[in-house]
């Protein structure tokens, strides 16, 4: 029964890792080989033909496209810079901190498809403005950048703290910290990118801005819910309003019997199966409030 279940009782479980944690063993993984066949890899001419070999079929650029490598879209992310360090640290901390809070919110499942999703469109967006270069990109920044927007736009003004440099604690709203971002990218972009002032940056923006377009249309469309972001104190939350739900319900032509006790707890555990299978965002008006209902009953 409902209470028998351990994301309902008082002191919630502690959620194991899953998906989020093989991404992270996933990216450290192929970094490792990268850093192996460099090291002990490298030929009489100072150059690692096994090296050379994995980046001709992971890395993307539109020379490879060409050449039929279609996963490219999505394997450039698995790859990191092994002359920088910090790209790979960067990019899984921050994964790992903006994956907990997108699995929390959305499930495991969401981490996954919004890592992919937002990887093969910052790929599509880094092409799109290197489309003739001969260069390429690799790193999981857009995948990051993805699961970033995704949280900041479920949770706009849900406070939370950063350490800037990895030092000083800073506290922010979500969408404060997305607008920066956005305003990085762009600023990059077209000062970096396109006009190519300071080309030593070496950082795809273009890639950030399709992954944060990812980020957005997963929320858009998979979370079933409209984005209507703002500015003001009076974002739209994740949860609509109360009378929107009682309207909502009258649609559906929904209704749950409150007045017997097994009933209830019955109907309860249907929605939890519905959510372990679906997702918090299948759920009706109707079901938002008979859930909401039972954690009432359980802080009595």
């Amino acid at each position: 029964m409902i209470y028998d279940r351990p994301y309902m009782r008082r002191e919630a479980p502690r959620q194991g890792p899953g998906i989020l944690l093989w991404i992270l063993i996933t990216l450290l993984a192929v970094y490792i080989v990268q850093m192996l066949l460099i090291t002990f890899g490298r030929n009489e001419f100072g150059q690692s033909p096994a090296y050379l070999w994995l980046e001709q079929m992971l890395v993307l650029n539109s020379e490879h496209l060409f050449q039929g490598k279609i996963w490219t879209l999505l394997s450039y992310s698995l790859l990191h810079s092994p002359g920088n360090h910090f790209h790979i640290l960067f990019n899984g901390i921050t994964i790992f901190f903006a994956g907990r809070m997108v699995q929390t919110i959305y499930g495991e499942r969401a981490v996954l498809d919004t890592f992919i999703v937002a990887a093969l469109l910052g790929g599509i967006g880094y092409l799109l403005v290197h489309f003739n270069s001969g260069g390429g990109v690799v790193g999981a920044s857009a995948a990051a950048f993805g699961l970033i927007t995704l949280f900041c736009i479920s949770r706009p003004n849900q406070q939370i703290t950063l350490l800037l440099f990895f030092v000083f604690p800073v506290t922010i709203k979500p969408k404060w910290l997305l607008w920066a971002l956005g305003g990085y990218s762009v600023f990059g972009l077209i000062f970096s990118e396109i006009a190519r002032i300071n080309t030593s940056d070496g950082t795809a923006y273009s890639a950030h801005i399709g992954g944060m377009l990812g980020g957005y249309l997963y929320y858009r469309y998979a979370t079933g819910r409209g984005f209507k972001f703002s500015l003001s104190k009076k974002a739209t939350e994740i949860i609509p309003p109360r009378k929107k739900k009682a309207k909502s319900s009258k649609k559906i032509g929904y209704s749950v019997n409150m007045s017997g006790q097994d009933d209830f707890k019955e109907e309860v555990d249907r929605i939890l199966d519905k959510i372990n299978a679906q997702g918090f965002g299948s759920l009706t008006a109707a079901e938002r409030e008979t859930l909401d209902k039972a954690k009432e009953i359980l802080r009595t």
